[in-house]
């Protein structure tokens, strides 16, 4: 039996609150966020993110693990896992190493998966191409 990991998302070392409102921006940083607000822009972390039950993304991301309970428009890439919480809605794509989609979460989108030992070559040189991937889909 394969042996079930467990992503922490405990230590959130920055933290956008539910009255907060953030348009056009990029967000970087190398530890976990935590959004309560509203983001729109790109985001892009070397660790993970959290977005809570009031949050919503509209931008593409990409982090090591996220975490949504709120709402993501936007494509999502994770170095490692994706995890829809039964409140959580992701509108977009998704490129990750592990899925979890808790009843009731909604995903609309496609979803790719890479393998998790390669996470270091990934890093360096994985980008998921989802604007030719939708194009190529819609060819008859």
């Amino acid at each position: 039996m394969a042996k079930k990991i467990k992503t922490k998302y405990d230590r959130v070392s920055t933290l956008l609150a539910s009255d907060l409102v953030l348009e056009d921006g990029r967000l970087s940083a190398k530890s976990t966020v935590r959004i309560d607000g509203r983001f729109t822009g790109e985001i892009d972390l070397k660790g993970s993110l959290v977005i809570g039950k009031n949050g919503y993304v509209q931008g593409n991301i990409n982090c090591e693990n996220v975490l949504v309970a709120g709402n993501i428009q936007g494509n999502v890439h994770s170095f490692d896992q994706v995890h829809i919480a039964s409140s959580g809605t992701i509108n977009g794509d998704i490129a990750c190493s592990r899925i979890i989609i808790d009843e009731g979460a909604v995903f609309t989108g496609k979803c790719t998966t890479h393998t998790h030992g390669k996470k270091d070559k990934l890093k360096a040189d994985y980008k998921p191409d989802f604007e030719s991937d939708l194009k190529a889909d819609d060819t008859p």
